[in-house]
């Protein structure tokens, strides 16, 4: 009999991208399993793979703002009423949810028609819709283990569900090549995830240039940045530029460091492909978990470095970054984090997500 699955998950590219993945090795593996999407805004996300069918589902986040907050409960009793709605029509075997609010009201009604649903929390500090839902859950999947803490009911240790690329990467030289970059520079490559970083633009573009010129970059700018390549091209400074990266497969293949904000899965894809990374979080994040996936990475995996933005001044950040990129240092790093990336390899999502389906 065919089994259905619904994924509660919407927002930014750090909540979609893993649902995404996840949802095409199901389908790849298992194509008998149905699969349909439910959040709020999933018709206007730029982030959302559109190759799954879904439903648009009402939501809003409760602020400190007594207006706002009243429209948002109204929003969110609307939305689960929809979801609702659509689970009781649907009958999904298992919901699996992402976090964030647009996927609160789906979560809602899975746990008030009491229809089976596993949670994935991809950050240190987990937001308030998991730490809300953790109760009900089947079980949570946390992919940083010191996350267990702040969660009710069964918690697992699990990856954090990456594109099929990621298993295939490129060769070093291949990467270079597709970037026109010289193989006898060290590569940094410089993003603000998927929604880009304005202030990382400013502070890089400003370091770099007193770097030395045996450091080249790959730079993501985001969709709103203007071309920053002319100014690349003004400082002398080897780079490939560009608003985003459709194939990052490709970009971490490259590199020999990264500098980004902290979101999980920019942790994940560094560690996968052991690219040490700079951090400077994103400080207005919910409950700072970007500075806490830091200092994870920093601290426990002893794999990268972290300076916050508010220290952050070109100088500083040159200074940082011309100690962090020696190849001595790079090197120590790599082997920090392949070490503790054996030693500590979580369960993977998908085998505990078919398991779960087929139980």
């Amino acid at each position: 009999m065919t089994k259905k699955i619904v994924f509660a998950a919407g927002g930014t590219g750090g909540h979609l991208f893993p649902a995404a993945a996840l949802a095409r090795k199901i389908e790849k593996e298992h194509p008998d399993i149905d699969i349909s999407f439910m959040a709020k805004g999933l018709g206007e996300n730029a982030y959302f793979d559109r190759h799954f069918p879904f439903y648009d589902i009402p939501s809003g986040t409760i602020s400190s703002h007594p207006i706002r907050s009243l429209r948002a409960i109204v929003q969110l009793a609307s939305g689960t009423r929809a979801a609702m709605k659509h689970l009781g029509h649907i009958k999904p075997d298992l919901v699996i949810g992402f976090g964030s609010y647009h996927a609160a009201p789906t979560l809602a009604a899975a746990a008030w028609l009491r229809i089976p649903y596993i949670l994935h929390e991809a950050n240190a500090v987990p937001g308030r819709v998991v730490r809300l839902f953790s109760r009900w859950a089947l079980w949570t999947g946390t992919f940083f283990p010191n996350a267990r803490g702040k969660l009710q009911g069964p918690v697992r240790h699990v990856s954090i569900p990456l594109r099929e690329e990621f298993n295939h990467l490129p060769s070093r030289q291949e990467a270079l090549d597709h970037y026109h970059l010289d193989s006898d520079k060290i590569t940094c490559l410089v993003f603000g995830g998927s929604q880009g970083a304005e202030k990382l633009n400013e502070l890089i573009l400003q370091a770099s240039r007193d770097l030395p010129r045996t450091i080249q970059f790959i730079h993501f700018t985001g969709k709103k940045s203007p071309p920053l390549g002319a100014y690349y091209d003004e400082m002398n400074v080897r780079a490939y530029t560009a608003p985003f990266e459709p194939r990052m497969e490709y970009a971490w293949a490259a590199s020999d460091a990264v500098l980004s904000r902290a979101g999980a899965s920019t942790v994940a894809e560094a560690l996968l492909c052991r690219v040490p990374p700079f951090f400077i979080p994103f400080p207005f994040g919910q409950d700072n978990h970007q500075e806490k996936n830091s200092e994870y990475v920093v601290h426990t995996v002893q794999g990268g470095q972290m300076l916050r933005q508010s220290e952050c001044t070109p100088s500083i950040l040159r200074q940082h970054l011309q100690n962090f990129l020696a190849p001595d240092n790079l090197a120590l790093m790599r082997k920090n984090i392949d070490t503790f990336y054996q030693q500590s390899k979580p369960k993977d999502f998908y085998e505990e997500v078919i398991a779960t389906i087929g139980s």
